[in-house]
């Protein structure tokens, strides 16, 4: 189920829009057929990896508001959060595709009213579903909009939390299990780890570090942050736009099961949503996108390359230009459009800002 890695993506491409591939012949034509039982197999997956008993006796955790956007994941989600017993309030639950598609604005309406919703209910936050369920966005209890990379944030430093008490109950059973065994067995280590993108916050490192864990930073597509997924000890992955990965789960992304886990990890910790958010260590970010010719794109790379080759920091992916103090710019170039993403983390929002300017005029002269 994962994505393809973007050097096969092009490969197929390539042999597509050249018709370089045989016609099979129409004996060789197979059939299509369904799979059976896809939701009972879902639910019955999706069920076994939460820790039911502690979402239906969270009270206030577990009362949420959920924006279907008219989309499919409303024919299985609602049944499923029943079964958790979660006191939720339905928006948009009925498919219509003429709605499936939303300009920005349009999406910011909805967010807008999704947010008065839960304020007015006291829910424990708002969530807003994509076309695919793949993707999902929050307000928190007072109404705001929470942005992706927060929302990453909380999950990622509440599944650490967790994953450390699991490990300590687990290690009291080892413990009484074995009494006064005289040739005790040695305690199994399982590091555990997050994984980000490149351009994701230096908040990140201080949540692992909090917590005993590991980062794990990933290239800017899908791809790369599925196969690191896969790695043992990898507790969440993420890539601060919406999506969210579960590998005891499945590894990849998937909002429907990260909306009941997100009610697991409050419930559990007894931390609201929007306390959660206040918990995180600051952070100030920024960024901005360069158009660029696919030809220019190239030769910009080059010159970025050679001109901070001594104060650039590990690189990943792009060109991660280190300035000290927890500052840095990224300049990474998108595989599928012809432009750059400038992002920064600085101090204050003005500070981002400012480097974000910065480094935009320097990709735009180099063109």
């Amino acid at each position: 189920g994962l994505d393809l890695d973007k050097a096969t993506e092009r490969k197929v491409e390539g042999l597509f829009f050249r018709e370089d591939f045989r016609r099979v012949y129409l004996e060789d034509v197979g059939r299509i057929d369904y799979a059976n039982d896809v939701e009972q197999l879902y639910a019955k997956d999706y069920l076994s990896q939460l820790n039911i008993e502690a979402v239906r006796d969270g009270e206030g955790y577990s009362r949420i508001a959920v924006d279907y956007a008219h989309s499919s994941p409303s024919f299985i989600l609602p049944a499923l959060l029943g079964k958790l017993h979660a006191d939720v309030v339905a928006i948009n639950a009925v498919v219509q595709e003429q709605q499936l598609y939303q300009t920005p604005e349009q999406f910011e309406k909805a967010m807008e009213r999704l947010g008065a919703i839960t304020k007015t209910l006291q829910a424990g936050f708002g969530v807003r579903l994509d076309t695919a369920g793949e993707r999902i966005y929050f307000v928190d209890e007072q109404g705001q909009q929470v942005t992706g990379m927060t929302a990453l944030a909380v999950v990622c430093d509440l599944a650490l939390s967790q994953a450390n008490e699991d490990a300590k109950s687990q290690a009291q059973n080892e413990d009484s299990v074995d009494g006064d065994s005289t040739n005790p067995k040695p305690k199994t280590q399982n590091p555990k780890s997050i994984v980000v993108p490149v351009y994701a916050p230096s908040i990140f490192e201080e949540i692992a570090k909090k917590h005993g864990a590991e980062i794990v930073r990933t290239r800017f597509n899908s791809y790369a942050l599925m196969s690191a997924a896969l790695k043992q000890g990898v507790v969440v992955a993420g890539d601060g736009q919406g999506s969210f990965i579960f590998p005891p789960f499945q590894p990849t992304a998937d909002g429907l099961f990260a909306i009941a886990k997100l009610m697991e990890l409050t419930a559990l910790s007894k931390t609201r949503f929007t306390q959660a958010i206040e918990n995180l260590p600051r952070y100030a970010m920024a960024s901005t996108r360069v158009p660029c010719r696919w030809e220019d794109k190239g030769r910009v790379m080059r010159i970025l390359n050679e001109q901070y080759r001594d104060n650039t920091a590990k690189q990943v992916d792009g060109v991660k230009i280190n300035l000290g103090n927890g500052e840095w710019a990224l300049i990474l170039p998108d595989a599928d459009r012809p432009l750059f993403h400038v992002i920064a983390e600085a101090d204050t929002d003005a500070e981002a800002r400012q480097l974000v300017d910065k480094y935009s005029g320097l990709v735009q002269g180099l063109q």
